[in-house]
């Protein structure tokens, strides 16, 4: 009996929490603003120019460079570079349709 009671009030509590979920706007889903300032903030003029030093710096580091742990080191940098100028890269390969639209 104590079960079946406490399984009914578990299911109350979700039906009462689930209701403004329904009432909700579906086109607008609560992480659509900080994405777009994340795309935002990946493709200014800031992000692109420090993504193009990293992977120029980490490139001409990783010629002149013999020993193995560093070459990994100068690779992370090279990768950090490339990462931020993906975003930009998709947009100037393929125009805003690369990119899902937020």
């Amino acid at each position: 009996m104590r079960f079946l009671i406490f399984v009914l009030f578990i299911g109350l509590v979700l039906c009462l929490t689930t209701i403004p979920l329904f009432a909700s706007n579906a086109d607008a889903m609560q992480w659509d603003e900080p994405l777009r300032k994340l795309e935002k903030a990946l493709t200014g003029p800031t992000a692109r120019i420090i993504g193009g030093l990293l992977i120029i710096g980490g490139g001409l580091a990783i010629a002149v460079t013999e020993g193995q742990g560093a070459k990994k080191f100068l690779w992370i940098i090279v990768g950090l570079g490339v990462a931020l100028n993906a975003v930009s890269i998709l947009k100037q390969l393929f125009g805003e349709g690369a990119l899902i639209p937020i």
